[in-house]
This record gives C-alpha cells, structure tokens and sequence, in this order.
C-alpha cells in the first residue's frame, strides 16, 4: 500500500450496497463517487440467470438505516426478509431500494458522476473518456486498447455464464434482457419498479 501510494495510484470500491455509505466515505475518505444505473429488467435479468439472491434480514439487522434510508420500504423489507419470494419480486424490491438511494444523491451531490449502464455500453469510449476526465484520471492508450478488448463486437452478446469472465459486446448485452425475461416478466418488472424507475428511463426504453 505505501508502494501504491507512492505511485499516486487511487484504490477502487465497487460494490452496490456501499452506495448507501457513499456520503459517510466521502467524509472520511474524500472519496469520489461514480454511480452506474442499470435498467431494472436488465438487473432483474442477472438475478434470474445466476440465482442471485439477497439476504434482506442484513437490514432489518442495521436499526439505523431502516429508520433512515430504508424507512420507506420498511414493511416490504420485513416481509422479504422474513417469507420467500420469487427472483422477479426479489429483484423489483432490491432495485427500488438501491435506486431510490440513487434518486436522493442526484439531487443532492449534482457534483458527483452519475452514468447510465446503457449509454456507456454503446458508447465506452466516449463514456470512458468523460468519466476519467471527470476523475482527473489519465485516460491512456493502453486504457482505450483495455476497453476496446472488453467491450467490442468479437466478444460474446450476452454476458457468460462465468461470472467472473468480463468480455463481452457491451452493445449488444443492453437489450440481452429481452430475450431472457418472458412478456409477464418483463411486464412484472416495469409495474414493480415504475414508482422509482421513472425517474431514470422513459417509456421507450422498455
């Protein structure tokens, strides 16, 4: 860690639920934050292909953000954390909860980057290239030759079964979804999360 600090070389967090701690890492650690938004059906899609599932009892666990951030969805929050539910439902309440949280910050934080999965999946170079010059980063020719390799088109359309495997056609996995979720999903999904998901996508984009 001294070498890499040394080196000016920043640290990376990537995870979804340390967004609700995204303000408190910003006061202790002046960190920067990039907030990456993925349509709802397309996340609803990687929960239903991998069996991903989320233990809502982690929650009810933290007094503190069930009577802040998460007060809202309070009662839903209990039931899913105490009864079973199906991976669509699943997915529904655990976007909501992320998203909602995204929604506050943009209207709060205006300074921090805020970036559709989708824009920067067609466009990763133009998105790239914005992103690490809002970091103050150095956007280099190995950098663009990394982005071109994982996200062009000679790369798979949809995301492996390998979760850990990260090449793919960027472009072509946006709308991969379709063709995974059934119609009564997919129409599951959009009445489920529509109370926050209007204020990220439009009705075309469904």
């Amino acid at each position: 860690f001294r070498a890499y600090r040394r080196a000016g070389v920043r640290p990376l967090v990537k995870d979804p639920l340390v967004l609700f701690s995204a303000e408190w890492l910003v006061k202790e650690f002046e960190m920067q934050v990039v907030v990456l938004i993925r349509h709802p059906a397309a996340f609803a899609s990687s929960v239903k292909r991998f069996g991903w599932t989320h233990p809502f009892e982690h929650f009810t666990q933290q007094p503190l953000i069930m009577c802040d951030h998460l007060a809202p969805f309070d009662a839903e929050v209990r039931d899913y954390a105490a009864n079973e539910h199906d991976a669509i439902d699943h997915s529904n309440l655990l976007w909501r909860l992320i998203y909602s949280m995204v929604h506050e910050y943009q209207q709060r934080h205006p300074d921090w980057f805020f970036v559709k999965h989708e824009d920067l999946s067609m466009q990763p170079m133009d998105g790239y290239t914005k992103i690490f010059g809002d970091l103050g980063l150095d956007f280099t020719d190995e950098i663009r030759t990394t982005i071109e390799e994982y996200s062009g088109t000679t790369n798979p359309g949809e995301a492996p079964a390998d979760v850990g495997a990260f090449k793919i056609d960027s472009a072509a996995n946006v709308t991969a979804w379709k063709q995974r979720l059934t119609p009564d999903e997919i129409f599951r999904i959009r009445e489920g999360t529509a109370e926050v998901s209007q204020f990220f996508y439009e009705d075309g984009e469904w």
